[in-house]
């Protein structure tokens, strides 16, 4: 990423992640209308996808040898996992939006509605998971070794 177009993103992320979607969920609590469990989901995951994408930013610069490697690797593992995250949120909401609006008289069943919200809700924090450690566990050094999937020296200077 240019120097040019990251402090841009880094206030987008503030603003947005850090900021604005916290708001938006302590205005749910305070509202008497409850929102749905995968609405309030959806700005969970998109909170820690802003985290995620703007950990390095966080860091003082330059970054030492010898702490670079292992915040590089935590960054591209969290980073992997939030993508997939939101991505599925997204259609989690979508899917959401659709059994209300086209199927109201199956989605309102009290027998399928709990099950159908909480898989919804919750399948997005299952692949973060799989996909934080499948990329920690494939780049994280074997036995202190640096191997060939193993991010290099030059990874944060030039990726992050």
């Amino acid at each position: 990423m240019s120097a040019v177009n990251r402090p841009i993103l880094l206030t987008l992320q503030i603003v947005g992640g850090h900021v604005g979607l916290p708001i938006l969920l302590v205005t749910f609590c305070f509202v008497k209308r409850k929102r749905s469990m995968v609405v309030i989901h959806f700005c969970i995951s998109w909170i820690i996808f802003s985290i995620s994408g703007s950990l390095q930013s966080y860091t003082p610069i330059p970054l030492h040898l010898i702490t670079s490697q292992g915040l590089c690797l935590l960054s591209q593992a969290a980073d992997d996992g939030a993508t997939i995250m939101t991505a599925l949120s997204t259609l989690s909401l979508l899917l959401n939006l659709y059994l209300c609006l086209v199927r109201p008289s199956w989605f309102v069943n009290p027998n399928y509605r709990p099950w159908i919200e909480k898989a919804l809700a919750y399948i997005p924090y299952v692949s973060f998971v799989a996909f934080f450690f499948q990329t920690y566990a494939w780049s994280a050094p074997l036995s202190g070794e640096v191997g060939a999937s193993t991010f290099n020296v030059q990874f944060c200077t030039s990726n992050g």
